[in-house]
């Protein structure tokens, strides 16, 4: 009960609000805020990713990437810390844990995005298919099992320190289920719900879970995203 009433916390609110704005702006979009598709007919040499980074830089100001890749945090991201903040006390700590999280989360999803330039200059659905296989693999492996029990605990103070170990276990134990709205194609909105609902599952118990429940809830989603692109195309535009 003492956890319940601390997660109803006012600034726990703000984290949703936050969240919940970050949707809109995508749903009122009608698109993730993706990297622009530049991959012509000639696109699909691994040479070009260079030239194909430069262009998009070229076309898209650097604010502008920015703030894409703080809305999708904002979006998905932010609700992972309802928990570890209800642990936290004070302020100062919770602001110093929150700044350290977003600034290291920053560069990891401009890493994410340079990730699925490479897999997108694939032919299709080859990209799709390798970072799902690279996702299902994360997904049951030693390395994330030990992100994940560190996402499990509670913060003891706050503050940058322990904000910027959360992050590091956080993006471990994410990065590559993030790749999957990236290379989605028309169902990138409902990859960001179906990611978003998974990482929040890989929470919502003990860290002892075992592997098969964790592989089972990704291939409901890959099975799911499957579906939307498939039959019901209007659903994912």
């Amino acid at each position: 009960m003492e956890l319940i009433a601390r997660i109803a916390l006012p600034r726990n609110w703000l984290l949703l609000g936050i969240s919940l704005v970050a949707w809109g702006m995508l749903l009122l979009a009608g698109r993730m805020p993706i990297l622009p598709a530049l991959c012509g007919p000639t696109g699909h040499a691994w040479a070009s990713v260079p030239s194909r980074v430069d262009g998009m830089m070229r076309l898209t100001p650097p604010t502008q990437w920015l703030l894409s890749w703080a809305i999708m945090l904002g979006a998905m991201m932010l609700p992972l810390l309802l928990r570890p903040l209800a642990a936290i006390g004070g302020r100062g700590a919770v602001a110093g844990f929150v700044i350290a999280y977003v600034a290291l989360w920053m560069p990891a999803i401009a890493a994410v995005a340079l990730a699925s330039i490479v897999l997108a200059l694939a032919q299709p659905p080859a990209g799709a298919l390798i970072a799902s296989g690279i996702a299902v693999a994360w997904q049951g492996s030693a390395v994330k099992a030990r992100c994940l029990r560190h996402c499990h605990r509670a913060p003891v103070a706050g503050g940058l320190v322990e904000g910027a170990a959360f992050a590091f276990a956080c993006i471990g134990a994410c990065w590559a289920a993030m790749l999957l709205p990236y290379l989605a194609g028309p169902a990138h909105l409902p990859a960001m719900i179906g990611v978003t609902a998974l990482l929040i599952h890989d929470r919502r118990d003990a860290p002892g879970r075992q592997r098969d429940d964790r592989l089972l809830a990704l291939g409901a989603l890959l099975a799911g995203l499957g579906a939307v692109s498939t039959n019901y195309p209007f659903l994912a535009s």
